[in-house]
């Protein structure tokens, strides 16, 4: 998220960011660009609510994901998954399954659980293994 910072005189300050198509550029009191540029990482974000995601996440699952991923060596590893494409990433970092999926769509809605238990993590109270 950028955020704009409306100057109340006409005076500017020592230097100043503008918002240029994707580019920050810095600009000094002449108006001259510096010769630095950052990229802005443009934050997508999904179509769907959180109710809707969930809904759909665990339906995905349970319909159509949990007989193939069930599995001796995958239990207890995260599952993230693209509640829009049904594609999903398997491995042991929520963060780094999730990144793979955003990683082919930006604004993928992701789904997560932990394969074989109730939750992904536990806060003050222990998992249940579920398979």
């Amino acid at each position: 998220m950028v955020a704009a910072l409306k100057l109340k005189s006409s005076v500017k300050p020592k230097n100043y960011w503008v918002l240029k198509s994707k580019l920050l550029l810095s600009y000094n009191n002449d108006k001259s660009p510096r010769a630095s540029r950052e990229e802005i990482v443009d934050m997508s974000y999904p179509k769907v609510n959180d109710e809707e995601i969930t809904r759909r996440g665990k339906e995905l699952y349970e319909k159509s994901i949990r007989t193939q991923v069930e599995t001796p060596e995958n239990i207890g590893k995260i599952i993230s998954i693209n509640v829009e494409t049904g594609e999903y990433e398997i491995g042991d970092d929520l963060v780094v399954t999730s990144l793979r999926l955003r990683a082919k769509q930006a604004d993928a809605a992701v789904w997560a659980e932990k394969i074989g238990f109730n939750a992904v993590y536990a806060v003050g109270g222990t998992l249940v293994r579920t398979a």
